[in-house]
């Protein structure tokens, strides 16, 4: 299965929620925060996200609308 990333808006930054049970058994979470603050913009968050990711699936969750 192609592991899933979702993105949303944390109170300081964008997080990450990672579908990769690998991720939660190295790092004891699914989510951790990304190098964005909340000004970033939505759609370059993504695509960042995406280019460091190639093989997952990355989307927006319900708190990560574009801005």
């Amino acid at each position: 299965m192609q592991e899933q990333i979702t993105l949303s808006l944390g109170k300081d930054g964008w997080l990450a929620t990672f579908s990769d049970p690998a991720i939660v058994a190295a790092l004891g979470t699914d989510t951790v925060p990304c190098p964005y603050t909340r000004q970033a913009p939505a759609a370059m968050v993504l695509r960042e996200i995406q280019k460091l990711n190639p093989s997952a699936v990355v989307s927006l969750g319900p708190t990560g609308g574009l801005q």
